[in-house]
């Protein structure tokens, strides 16, 4: 057994070759990753479904609530069975949270052809977007439900993507969410004017009765009613009244 030396320019290229390989693999796999999550903020994504046949489902992304940035997700879930013992369980990951967490798991009495209805909701979490970091996240909700039945166990999934921006705004912005948000925006717009108007309205209202209370001659009151005014009448008309040159009351304002 002997020993002798490869050369060199054999060794090289082989090696070379790998890194290059590896270097071109190692782009392809982020740019995918990157193409996926740059369309999944441009798209929105259909829902994937694992489901048994005889437990069907299908959920869907509503319209965000541009009064509190809230997004709700609803479960259709259509029975092929009978049973007393299925469980619904939300799992969410991502830049979001449940608004009710109580809510995420529910116990179900399913029946035979019967159509059935769960919803969720989530609040998007804003943030501070760091230095060459995205402005969005990427967001998964996972609706699961279990069957027991006396031959075993069933289970069907729906999984849905989604992204949300650093302000917490739900992407891609629909034309729906655009228009409720300009709906929303304007029925503020008429509160707030509506409050103003009758703060005022009740302001002048106030006023005039409050003017011509304290107009009332004390002695007039006595000889009409028969008592002598006191207490808040008395002190707010102390406050208007005054003596003229003749000695008679009169009120200045």
């Amino acid at each position: 057994m002997g020993f002798y030396l490869v050369p060199m320019n054999t060794i090289l290229p082989r090696y070379f070759q790998f890194l290059v390989l590896f270097f071109m693999a190692s782009i392809g796999v982020t740019f995918s990753s990157v193409r996926a999550e740059s369309d999944l903020s441009q798209k929105g994504e259909q829902a994937i479904i694992k489901d048994d046949p005889r437990v069907k489902l299908e959920l869907n992304q509503q319209t965000q609530n541009p009064a509190d940035n809230t997004i709700k997700f609803v479960l259709k879930i259509v029975s092929k069975i009978n049973s007393d013992r299925a469980r619904l369980t939300w799992k969410l990951s991502g830049q979001s949270n449940f608004l009710n967490p109580k809510s995420t798991s529910v116990v179900l009495k399913l029946r035979e052809n019967q159509t059935y209805y769960q919803d969720v909701t989530i609040v998007p979490v804003p943030f501070v977007p760091k230095k060459g970091e995205a402005a969005w996240k990427a967001n998964e909700i996972l609706a699961q439900i279990d069957v027991v039945l006396i031959d075993g166990i069933i289970q069907s999934t729906a999984r849905l993507n989604f992204a949300t921006s650093y302000d917490g705004l739900a992407l891609p912005i629909t034309k729906e969410f655009e228009d409720a948000r300009s709906s929303y925006q304007l029925t503020q717009t008429l509160t707030r004017i509506f409050l103003v108007a009758g703060s005022v309205v009740l302001g002048y209202i106030l006023f005039r009765f409050i003017r011509r209370w304290v107009q009332i001659d004390e002695r007039d009151l006595y000889e009409k009613t028969g008592k002598v005014p006191n207490g808040l009448f008395a002190f707010i008309s102390s406050k208007f009244k005054k003596r003229n040159k003749n000695n008679e009351d009169t009120y200045e304002y």
